[in-house]
């Protein structure tokens, strides 16, 4: 399983997820990506995963050795963060891709709004951090598309401290 955020805060979110997998399946292959230089790489370190990188920009051909080494068979990404080259490739590549903790903003209405619509088709699920998300998630991918309301993976990492 990959697991990709784009900052720190994402990063918390992915984190939650991980310790699941890891309570789930304790052999579980992880790998987590990044994309800001706000995470440091004492944070990466330090993270539950079996291997962990900076992800490059956003290209099509810049995930084919991710996903050709590692052959992850799902990919979650965290909150806002849908790269469309990374999203195609991954399904190109037969892996599903969900987006976890989602929240959307402005990006719903107009031309990024058709973007957006266009990126999120391709998606295998998308699962809002709350419910006043949810009517603006379904209103951009297809019926075929789950979306269900699980919450802010953020509040099960506070919890734990």
């Amino acid at each position: 399983m990959w697991l990709h955020a784009a900052s720190v805060g994402e990063l918390d979110q992915c984190k939650a997820l991980a310790l699941e997998f890891r309570k789930y399946d304790p052999s579980a292959f992880l790998i987590q990506s990044v994309f800001s230089e706000s995470v440091r790489d004492s944070q990466l370190e330090a993270f539950p995963a079996d291997d962990t990188f900076r992800l490059p920009i956003d290209f099509p051909t810049n995930y084919d050795w991710i996903f050709s080494h590692f052959q992850p068979k799902v990919l979650v990404l965290m909150a806002w963060d849908t790269w469309p080259n990374l999203i195609l490739s991954a399904k190109r590549l037969g892996a599903k891709v969900v987006l976890g903790s989602a929240v959307i903003g402005a990006r719903k209405r107009g031309l990024m709004g058709s973007l957006t619509k266009a990126v999120f088709s391709h998606l295998d699920g998308i699962f809002p951090s709350h419910e006043s998300f949810y009517d603006s998630f379904r209103a951009l991918v297809p019926d075929n598309i789950p979306v269900k309301v699980l919450g802010d993976t953020r509040f099960d990492i506070v919890l734990k401290r």
